[in-house]
C-alpha cells in the first residue's frame, strides 16, 4: 500500500531548535561600505560554499540588488545555481575547467578561471573566444599559472586569442598578516608577469588583501568574509550579519551529585543548575569545545559547555544565573552578539570561514531585513 506523503505544511512557522539568522540589510550596508572604502577598486562578492554557509541564493539576490555585478564561485555546480538566480551578473568561477563542462559553462555564460596551460587548451577547444579569467600562482603554490606556463601561453598566440581573457587574478598566502615581507614578494612576482600583460583588468585583494594598502588590490577586489562580518578591513566599521542559534529543551537542578555526557567527563555537586541544548556535532559546533572548552551566550551571560558535544546535544552550566531565569524553548547564542564566530573558531583552535561553512543541514538558514534598510543591526 503506497502511503501518501507527509502534509509538511506550516513547518517553517515551527521554531527552529537550531537556526542561523541572517540580516540582509546589514549585508548590503556592508557592501555599501566597502564599495565607498575600495573606490576607485571595484567590489565584487565571493558566495562559494554556499555563501560561506548562509545561503547562496538569499545573499547572493541581496548583493545584486544593491548594485553588485561580479560573483565568484568555487565550482561548476555553485556557477549553474547562481546563473539561474541571477541572469545578468558576471559569474567567475575559480575551479577552473574541465572538458566535459566546457559546452555547460559556454550555454550558461561563466566566466572560467583558468589556472593552467591544459585548462587553456580546454577552453580554447570548446568556448568559440568566450571570455575567461587567468589565474597567476604569485607564491601562494596553489592554483594558477606559474611563470613559465604563463610565457608557454603567451607564445602561443592563436591559443591566447581563444582563451579571450578579460581578467587577471593572484591570491595573496598571508594578508591576513599586513607586515608579512611575503606579502610585497607576492606583489613584486605579480606586477612582474602583469607587465607581459599590458591592460589586462587585475584582481588581487580579497576581504584579507582589502586589510592591506591599496597598492595591494588591483581593479576588482573580491571580499567573501568581510561581507559578513567575518573581518573588517582597517578600520572600517562593518555590521554583525549572522547569529547562530539553539533551543533550550531541558533545564534540571541536580539533587545529587551527578556524572554528564558520554564517558562520565565531568562530575557535577548537587545543586548545580544544568541546561540541555538543541545543537551538536552534526550541526557543526565543534566538539573539541566539551569539557568547559566552549561557551555559549544567554543574553550577556557566558554560559560554559558541560561535559563532552554530543551529535545533536550539548550541556551547559546555567548556575551563575538567577533560578527561573532560564526558560526551556528559550535560545541561545553560539555565534553573533556577545560571542563573535572568530571567538567561537579561536576557542575550537580553527577559522571563522570552518565554523561557518560547516553549519549543518538542519540548522534553519532564516533571513530578517531587506537590502534597502538604513538602519543599525538587528542583532
Amino acid at each position: 500500500m503506497t502511503r501518501p506523503n507527509p502534509d509538511l505544511t506550516g513547518v517553517e512557522a515551527i521554531p527552529a531548535l537550531t537556526r542561523v539568522v541572517v540580516d540582509l540589510g546589514a549585508l548590503a550596508r556592508n557592501y555599501r561600505k566597502l564599495v565607498q572604502s575600495a573606490a576607485p577598486t571595484a567590489v565584487g562578492a565571493v558566495v562559494k560554499a554556499d555563501a560561506y554557509g548562509l545561503g547562496m541564493p538569499a545573499v547572493a539576490g541581496a548583493l545584486a540588488s544593491v548594485g553588485c555585478r561580479e560573483f565568484f564561485v568555487a565550482s561548476l555546480d555553485e556557477a549553474l545555481q547562481l546563473r539561474a538566480l541571477l541572469p545578468e551578473v558576471i559569474i567567475y568561477n575559480l575551479g577552473g575547467v574541465q572538458a566535459a563542462a566546457v559546452p555547460l559553462l559556454v550555454a550558461a555564460r561563466i566566466h572560467p578561471v583558468i589556472n593552467s596551460f591544459s585548462e587553456a587548451q580546454m577552453w580554447a577547444q570548446g568556448a568559440a573566444a568566450m571570455p575567461s579569467a587567468l589565474q597567476i600562482d604569485s607564491g601562494l603554490t596553489r592554483a594558477g599559472f606559474a611563470e613559465h606556463e604563463l610565457v608557454h601561453l603567451l607564445r602561443e598566440s592563436g591559443l591566447w586569442g581563444a582563451i579571450n581573457p578579460v581578467l587577471l587574478l593572484h591570491h595573496y598566502a598571508c594578508a591576513d598578516e599586513p607586515t608579512s615581507l611575503h606579502n610585497d614578494k607576492q606583489r613584486r612576482a605579480f606586477e612582474r608577469l602583469r607587465a607581459l600583460l599590458p591592460g589586462l583588468r587585475t584582481s588581487a585583494a580579497n576581504s584579507a588583501g582589502l586589510t592591506l594598502d591599496q597598492s595591494y588590490w588591483g581593479d576588482l577586489a573580491r571580499p567573501g568574509i568581510a561581507l559578513l562580518a567575518g573581518t573588517s578591513p582597517g578600520a572600517l566599521a562593518l555590521n554583525a550579519v549572522a547569529h547562530w542559534q539553539a533551543q533550550i529543551l531541558q533545564v534540571r537542578q541536580s539533587q545529587t551529585p551527578v556524572d554528564v555526557g558520554y564517558g562520565a567527563t565531568v562530575h557535577c555537586p548537587a545543586g548545580t543548575r544544568i541546561a540541555l541544548i538543541a545543537v551538536g556535532y552534526a550541526d557543526g559546533y565543534p566538539r573539541c569545545l566539551s569539557n568547559g572548552q566552549g561557551w555559549v551566550c544567554y543574553h550577556e551571560h557566558k554560559l560554559p559547555v558541560l561535559g563532552r558535544v554530543s551529535m545533536d546535544l550539548l550541556t551547559i552550566d546555567i548556575s551563575a544565573l538567577p533560578v527561573g531565569s532560564v526558560q526551556v524553548g528559550d535560545y541561545v547564542t553560539l555565534f553573533g552578539p556577545g560571542l563573535a564566530v572568530q571567538d567561537l573558531a579561536a576557542a575550537a583552535g580553527t577559522l571563522g570561514y570552518e565554523i561557518l561553512t560547516g553549519l549543518g543541514r538542519r540548522v534553519r538558514r532564516e533571513y530578517v531585513g531587506h537590502p534597502g534598510d538604513q538602519t543599525g543591526s538587528r542583532f
